[in-house]
C-alpha cells in the first residue's frame, strides 16, 4: 500500500508554515496542502526554491472559509464579507444552497471564480513543480453540488488528482469511544463517506485519480502515532492501494490570531497544542518504519 503523510495549511501564517516546513525538512511528509490566499506565501515561496531538489507533492486546498478572496471581491459578492473575507463553512455552504436556490447559478459560477484562482496562484508559486493535486478546506470540496466544480477546474488547468476524503472506521484506543470529539468526528465521518459516493463516480467521468483512502477525519487535529497506525491498519484490512494520512502539524502563535478573528473557533484549531503533538510524532525518524 502506498502511504502518503500529507499536511494541510501550508501558508496560512508563518509560525504555521514554520512547523510544516520543519517536518518536511526532516523528512517526515511527502506532501503539503497550500492556502492560495495564506499570509505566509513568499515564505514558502523562498522554502521551496531554497530546497528545490527535496521531493514534494503540492496541493492547492480550495478554502472558502477564511482568509482574502482572491477573486476581484465584488465579483464573488456571495463568498465574502463586507471586507472580502471569505465567509462560508461546511454548514453554510449547505444552507445556501438549499435556502437561496435562486441564487445557485450566481453561487455556483462565484466559486469556480475564486477556486480557479486559488489553484492558478498555487501553481504560480509551485514551479517549477507541479501542482499534484486538489483538495478542500475542511472538506468543503466533498459536498455533492462543488465537488463536480473542483473536479472540472482539476481537468481545465492539467491537475490529475483529486483528494475524496473516504475513511475506514478505525479507532485507536477503547476509551476515544467515551470521548465528545470522537462522536462529533462520527458524525463528520459519515458525512464525508456519504459524499464520496457521489465523488468517486465524478472522479472516474473525469479520468482523476484519488487516494483509495484517507485517515485523519476521525481525528481531526488529534492524531497520534498510535491513532495514525490504527487507520493505517484498518486501510490494510481494506485491501486499499493508497493512503492519504492527513494531519495538522503547524500551530499557528498567539499573534496571529487575527486572521481569524471572525472565526474564532477556527483560531482554536489553529492553535490547539495537539498541533505540537502531530508535529513531534512525525519528527521521529523512525515513524515511517512504525506504520
Amino acid at each position: 500500500m502506498e502511504i502518503n503523510l500529507h499536511s494541510d495549511d501550508l501558508g496560512a501564517t508563518s509560525e504555521v508554515s514554520q512547523g510544516i516546513l520543519k517536518v518536511w525538512r526532516n523528512g517526515g511528509l511527502d506532501g503539503v496542502s497550500i492556502l492560495a490566499n495564506g499570509e505566509a506565501l513568499p515564505l514558502v515561496s523562498q522554502s521551496l526554491k531554497q530546497e528545490s531538489q527535496r521531493p514534494l507533492r503540492i496541493t492547492a486546498h480550495l478554502n472558502l472559509s477564511e482568509g482574502p478572496c482572491l477573486a476581484p471581491s465584488t465579483q464573488v459578492p456571495l463568498l465574502v464579507d463586507q471586507n472580502g473575507i471569505l465567509k462560508h463553512t461546511f454548514g453554510t455552504l449547505i444552507l445556501s444552497w438549499l435556502l437561496k436556490p435562486s441564487q445557485r447559478r450566481s453561487f455556483l459560477n462565484q466559486i469556480k471564480q475564486e477556486w480557479k484562482a486559488q489553484i492558478e496562484a498555487v501553481q504560480k508559486l509551485a514551479a517549477p513543480r507541479t501542482v499534484s493535486a486538489v483538495d478542500g478546506h475542511m472538506h468543503i470540496h466533498m459536498l455533492p453540488f462543488l465537488f463536480p466544480i473542483a473536479a472540472d477546474l482539476c481537468n481545465e488547468l492539467g491537475v490529475p488528482e483529486i483528494r475524496i476524503s473516504r475513511e475506514p472506521f478505525y479507532s485507536g484506543v477503547k476509551s476515544d469511544f467515551f470521548k465528545f470529539f470522537f462522536w462529533i468526528n462520527i458524525l463528520k465521518h459519515f458525512i464525508l463517506n456519504t459524499c464520496a459516493l457521489f465523488a468517486i463516480p465524478a472522479a472516474k467521468k473525469r479520468g482523476l485519480k484519488f487516494p483509495h483512502f484517507v485517515i485523519g477525519v476521525l481525528y481531526t487535529g488529534q492524531m497520534s502515532l498510535k491513532r495514525i497506525a490504527a487507520g493505517v491498519r484498518a486501510a490494510k484490512k481494506r485491501n486499499a492501494e493508497s493512503l492519504e494520512v492527513i494531519v495538522h502539524v503547524g500551530r499557528a502563535s498567539s499573534e496571529e490570531l487575527s486572521r481569524w478573528k471572525n472565526k474564532p473557533w477556527m483560531g482554536d484549531f489553529y492553535q490547539s497544542p495537539w498541533r505540537d503533538t502531530e508535529r513531534q510524532a512525525l519528527l521521529q525518524k523512525t515513524f515511517k518504519e512504525n506504520l
